[in-house]
């Protein structure tokens, strides 16, 4: 029969003779300090261990619930859509308690120009530049009160103001 030892290493620091600390349960008797050995009070040449309660393993935390109207996965934003007409979507959220973070397609507003699929049906539109559907810049983010997309056109007209934000 072969038994495996497992070794602990642990850091012990002396207390000074000449420091007396009063330990619970026990006075220092004079001439003594606490740094003396101390008998035990059990006279028993045999002890048991105490035996160690099983212990149950922990719960699982509990993901958060997911938004209406939004499906929530690993990466997957659980945030919506907020109608935010002329807005900068950083302080809109912001005044909520919310952060601007991007939609599932990855924009974090919505104007004429850059209509997520995800924001139809939640944000009314006018003055939609080619048309009203689904058609996205990359990386739509706030400029004041205007919404662009990486690569697009900023001039300004009123296909570029910012319709709604997402917040979370």
């Amino acid at each position: 029969m072969v038994f495996a030892a497992a070794a602990v290493a642990c850091t012990v620091k002396p207390v000074p003779k000449e420091q007396d600390i009063n330990l619970p349960g026990r006075e220092v008797q004079e001439g003594e300090t606490n740094a003396d050995p101390v008998e035990p009070e059990s006279t028993s040449t045999t002890s048991k261990p105490a035996p160690v309660p099983e212990q149950e393993p922990a719960p699982k935390p509990q993901e958060p619930a997911a938004d209406a109207g939004t499906e929530a996965g690993p990466s997957t934003p659980t945030g919506k859509w907020y109608q935010a007409n002329n807005l900068e979507c950083t302080a809109f959220c912001a005044e909520k308690g919310l952060a601007n973070v991007p939609s599932p397609e990855g924009a974090k507003c919505t104007s004429g120009e850059n209509i997520p699929q995800s924001a139809i049906g939640v944000i009314d539109y006018n003055n939609c530049y080619p048309n009203c559907n689904a058609h996205l810049h990359p990386n739509a983010r706030s400029y004041e009160d205007e919404c662009y997309g990486d690569g697009q056109k900023q001039d300004g007209d009123g296909s570029d103001r910012t319709r709604g934000c997402f917040c979370q």
